[in-house]
């Protein structure tokens, strides 16, 4: 029984890590929200790992006692192969994406551009919908104005997301306002941006979330004209409970 307690160990860390993120909802940090059967499904095979492992701990010594350093090399390998991926998802299960990850994905990314063979392209509705009531200045996520940017020009629009603030990178008075789109986990996330300009922009600091409402039009930034929102409004909000995009999926405006 000595040999088997660290696998069942790992694997009733694994279980209660997993039943914590279904019951408390935070997997969506890391996780499509549409994709929890994968969890529950893994849950499951988990449980049934556990349920063999207390089976060949109680079986008689005689009966395994020929394969005995095998299986202690074999329990300490997988021990350490399951406790990596653990102690990284207990450390960081309560954070999403944010101004760090967008610096480490620059790559990936372009800042909202007049030229649509730059934009960052991704599924919206060919004429996004606004969602507030008011006609005039729809509401509108990152995605549809990164990807309809000259249908937006010489509009008032509202939108949302992260505040990524770093004046030397682009410019005074300025802050990119962020979200990732997500096609089945953070792995694949890829940022979307606009740039938001106003005397109020560098008060906040990265990863605040707010809704930016002004004008749309373009300026000039490394050469490029690329479309940016003249706030004459900016308002902090909480963090979305469901903070990203997704593919395929249309989204709503946070609550505040």
């Amino acid at each position: 029984m000595k040999k088997y307690k660290y696998r069942l160990v790992v694997l009733l860390a694994w279980i209660g890590l997993l039943s914590y993120h279904i019951v408390a909802g935070s997997y969506i940090n890391f996780l499509r929200h549409d994709l929890l059967f994968l969890l529950i499904a893994g849950w499951v095979i988990l449980m049934g790992c556990l349920v063999v492992s207390l089976f060949r701990a109680i079986k008689p010594l005689d009966a395994r006692s020929n394969t005995c350093c095998n299986e202690h090399r074999e329990t300490w390998l997988q021990c350490a192969i399951l406790v990596s991926p653990l102690l990284f998802i207990a450390s960081a299960h309560d954070l999403g994406l944010g101004s760090h990850a967008l610096e480490k994905r620059m790559t990936q990314f372009k800042i909202s551009e007049l030229d649509n063979a730059r934009v960052t392209i991704a599924p919206s509705p060919a004429k996004p919908h606004g969602i507030t009531s008011n006609s005039d200045r729809p509401s509108l996520d990152i995605r549809a104005v990164c990807t309809h940017p000259k249908q937006w020009i010489g509009q008032a629009i509202t939108t949302w997301g992260q505040v990524y603030n770093k004046p030397e990178a682009i410019g005074e008075n300025r802050i990119l306002l962020f979200q990732f789109l997500i096609t089945c986990c953070a792995a694949d996330a890829i940022p979307m941006g606009i740039l938001v300009e106003s005397p109020e922009a560098q008060s906040y600091t990265n990863d605040t979330w707010l809704i930016a409402t002004g004008k749309v039009t373009i300026i000039k930034h490394n050469d490029y004209d690329v479309v940016c929102i003249l706030a004459d409004k900016l308002k902090e909000i909480q963090r979305p409970s469901n903070p990203y995009l997704y593919r395929g999926l249309e989204s709503g405006p946070p609550a505040h």
